[in-house]
């Protein structure tokens, strides 16, 4: 596993990946409201293949007018071009999720709330600016650089340079090492996922560069306006959400709806 400064796209779309399974993991642990009762979420909705179908079309559409486009078969991708991947949480939660490399979830509860394509197209903007940025990995890098949190992980984070270069190894024991840490970066990140917010620069960011993808996309800028009505709690209370993305229940502040919207407004 290279040190995270060095994350190659590869390195970024494995943790992405894992952290996904995360994000997936701990939704089937929250029952689903089902008429008068609940029933056991399925995690990743995936019977519904029309749902699953149109929120990966609005969410492509907006990726293509990105800093990091997604692949197209056959053409040569850009750069930073990225594979991204878009999937609905069944779940009542309302949320938005996305992960490095490119994940991107949306939960039922928040599609429910919402009630144009419009503001789909901003929510699923906002996330993919977050992937284009950078912005998990980001807070991630400045977390371990903090190293307050390797502890019992010192060993396998000898892979991040501390080693001597001209000892023998045994290809076993670095392979477990190298697992090792892969691991622990994962589970600190899901643990920043879970409670740890992004900087409030990049929320900002997030929420014009979710406005310019979706604008150039074709959709009504008027959809963001709409999307944050839906969504917000009451005027001037913070709008909460998880470090990388959007569920109001969270303990993370995004700014009032008021103050979001105020940034935007030059953009609107």
């Amino acid at each position: 596993w290279a040190a995270v400064d060095a994350f190659s796209a590869d390195d970024e779309r494995a943790l992405g990946e894992a952290i996904a399974l995360r994000i997936v993991a701990s939704t089937l642990s929250k029952p689903v409201p089902d008429g008068a009762g609940t029933r056991p979420s399925r995690g990743l909705e995936l019977r519904d293949e029309a749902l699953l179908a149109y929120v990966s079309q609005v969410g492509n559409l907006v990726a293509m007018q990105g800093e990091r486009q997604v692949f197209v078969a056959g053409a040569r991708p850009r750069m930073r071009a990225r594979r991204f991947t878009f999937a609905v949480l069944d779940t009542a939660d309302v949320g938005a999720y996305s992960t490095p490399g490119g994940f991107v979830f949306v939960t039922r509860g928040l599609l429910a709330k919402l009630t144009s394509e419009s503001e789909l197209a901003w929510v699923l903007g906002h996330e993919i600016a977050h992937v284009d940025w950078e912005d998990g990995l980001s807070a991630l890098k400045a977390d371990i650089a903090t190293k307050t949190w390797v502890g019992a992980f010192a060993e396998p984070f000898q892979v991040l340079g501390t080693e001597d270069p001209a000892a023998k190894k045994d290809p076993a024991q670095e392979q477990a090492k190298q697992q090792a840490a892969f691991n622990a970066i994962a589970d600190r990140f899901y643990d920043l996922y879970e409670g740890t917010g992004l900087a409030r620069e990049s929320e900002q960011r997030a929420d014009e560069k979710g406005l310019e993808y979706s604008t150039k996309a074709g959709y009504d800028g008027q959809g963001a306006v709409r999307a944050l009505d839906a969504l917000a709690p009451p005027e001037n209370t913070p709008m909460f959400g998880r470090s990388l993305g959007d569920s109001i229940t969270r303990v993370v502040t995004h700014g009032s709806k008021g103050e979001r919207l105020s940034e935007m407004a030059p953009h609107l």
